[in-house]
């Protein structure tokens, strides 16, 4: 990222969906919901916001990096 971008959101979202909730209960609860990062840069300039959604804090950086053009 360079320095037109700025970061807005960044925290561990708890869940994983809809999914998640069906495996966790076909497993009889021993599946734990994943992790899920989320991160999120604004284009100062522009106002472009892009979203990243990862299982690791890095993940979900390189996520959203990977969709700034």
């Amino acid at each position: 990222m360079n320095e037109q971008w700025q970061q807005t959101v960044r925290h561990k979202k708890n869940g994983g969906g809809f999914m998640s909730t069906v495996v966790q209960i076909l497993t009889l609860g021993i599946a734990e919901r994943p992790e899920e990062w989320e991160v999120e840069y604004k284009n100062r300039t522009t106002g472009a916001v892009v979203r990243g959604v990862g299982p690791t804090l890095g993940a979900a950086e390189h996520d959203a990096s990977a969709k700034v053009s």
